[in-house]
């Protein structure tokens, strides 16, 4: 393959694996208002999911995400995981959702980056900052299970000031890398 020129997406795609949610489908319904549109959804049972098994068991699930709190580099379900995905030797990636502070990190390899890798970095990185984070602060962050009305965890005073998003919200719902600047550009959802 060639080396890329280009800012190009490093996709994140998984093997599905069935658990009980299989056993629900989910239907889409648009109604058309005058102001718009609404979209809800109606749930119902999945004929497909038969055994502990759905329709979608070990298919390859484009447009993936990753949980950030939990994932497990030796225990995943990544698709391609060891396939090269930054050809140079060394990238720097920027946390800023949902950090009021910025925090920067750089990563170096002699033969690129496999997806792994890359989702590892991102990973490990996030939990040193949530980890700083708490060491550094003098916030009381709230414990969810006693949060009431909406759950977001406040806002804190530590080294990146983080609101809103637990760690265990956090998802990486995408990638893109750009080769002439080296920067990985992350979209994190929650």
């Amino acid at each position: 393959m060639d080396t890329p020129v280009d800012p190009y997406e490093i996709p994140i795609e998984t093997i599905h694996q069935c658990s009980p949610n299989c056993a629900t489908k989910y239907e889409e319904i648009i109604t058309k208002k005058s102001i718009g549109h609404m979209v809800e959804f109606r749930a119902g049972q999945n004929s497909t999911y038969v055994d502990g098994k759905c329709s979608k068991y070990h298919k390859v699930v484009k447009n993936s995400y990753v949980a950030i709190a939990n994932f497990d580099k030796n225990n995943h379900d990544l698709y391609k995981p060891n396939e090269t995905v930054i050809f140079n030797t060394k990238y720097t990636m920027e946390i800023s959702y949902p950090l009021t502070h910025p925090a920067t990190f750089t990563f170096n390899s002699a033969r690129g980056f496999s997806r792994l890798d890359v989702i590892n970095n991102i990973v490990e990185s996030y939990h040193a900052v949530y980890k700083k984070e708490e060491a550094s602060m003098n916030t009381v962050i709230e414990p969810i299970n006693k949060r009431t009305g909406l759950v977001n965890r406040q806002s804190s005073n530590g080294a990146y000031g983080i609101w809103g998003h637990d760690i265990d919200d956090l998802v990486i719902e995408g990638m893109q890398y750009d080769p002439n600047t080296h920067v990985l550009t992350m979209f994190i959802g929650s």
